[in-house]
């Protein structure tokens, strides 16, 4: 098994767990329906984040791309950041595109949302790093 299959193993797992607890699915469900957006603290494993934190970061040292706008809708505001695009963690990324396929963490995400997550249908937008 891959480094990056370990990962996703853990991630399954630890989802499977917390998809059996429904007092939590219920009150993140009911939050995102109030609300719009519910925080996931404890949806993904710190392990699994560390892992994943350490894949964005090599992405950003090798292939980041400087962005600096201001933002009409909010008074000109200045936003300055990196990117990477699909492209390049497509090419050069293993655990993104695995987490991002994996069928588990939809269904966990559906279950709070109340309605299945469906993957972007506009390639070149599937994951990005900003």
């Amino acid at each position: 098994m891959t480094p990056a299959a370990d990962v996703v193993q853990t991630l399954d797992r630890h989802l499977e767990q917390f998809a059996t607890d429904q007092v939590t699915i219920d009150a993140l469900r009911d939050h995102y329906a109030e609300h719009g957006y519910v925080k996931l603290t404890g949806l993904i494993p710190p392990s699994v984040f560390a892992s994943v934190k350490s894949e964005v970061m090599e992405l950003l040292d090798e292939h980041a791309r400087r962005i600096d706008i201001h933002l009409k809708a909010t008074g000109d505001t200045p936003r300055y950041m990196s990117t990477v695009s699909e492209a390049a963690i497509s090419e050069d990324a293993t655990l993104i595109p695995q987490i991002y396929a994996d069928q588990r963490l939809k269904d966990v995400l559906g279950q709070i949302a109340g309605a299945p997550v469906h993957h972007c249908p506009w390639k070149g937008e599937e994951y990005v790093i900003i």
